[in-house]
């Protein structure tokens, strides 16, 4: 987590004194409240609902599919879903990528969305029905 954060500032390289202040301050602020962890995320104290954010600006490190969390993968799905009414999921991962700012979709990217609409179907996100997703 330290070394997304410091991508995030844009600190390029970080050493065990970074890397400790980081934790430290992550630590302080999760144990005052300020922020909330959840599996590998932080999340405002409020645990607002999360917002679909464009990656196309961002740079190649931190514009990875593991940096997405599910809660916002499934509003991306939802999104989808609920604009095309119902969609085939191998059609929804081109529309899911584009809204998280990736110009194209590789196969790695493919399954790891498809992983995701999966995950959605069993969670009750959306449904399946046939071979379409359609909202619940």
């Amino acid at each position: 987590m330290a070394r997304r954060i410091a991508d995030a500032n844009g600190i390029s390289k970080i050493g065990s004194r970074v890397r400790a202040s980081i934790t430290d301050a992550l630590n302080y602020a999760i144990r005052t409240g300020l922020i909330k962890k959840k599996d590998e995320f932080l999340w405002h104290f409020e645990d607002h609902l999360p917002v679909i954010r464009d990656r196309s600006l961002l740079s190649p490190n931190s514009k990875k599919l593991i940096l997405i969390s599910d809660e916002e993968m499934n509003l991306a799905i939802i999104k989808i879903v609920e604009s095309s009414i119902a969609i085939q999921p191998d059609n929804a991962v081109t529309l899911i990528a584009k809204l998280f700012g990736f110009a194209r979709v590789t196969e790695d990217m493919r399954k790891h969305i498809l992983q995701s609409i999966k995950k959605a179907v069993k969670s009750e996100i959306v449904k399946k029905d046939g071979e379409f997703l359609k909202l619940i």
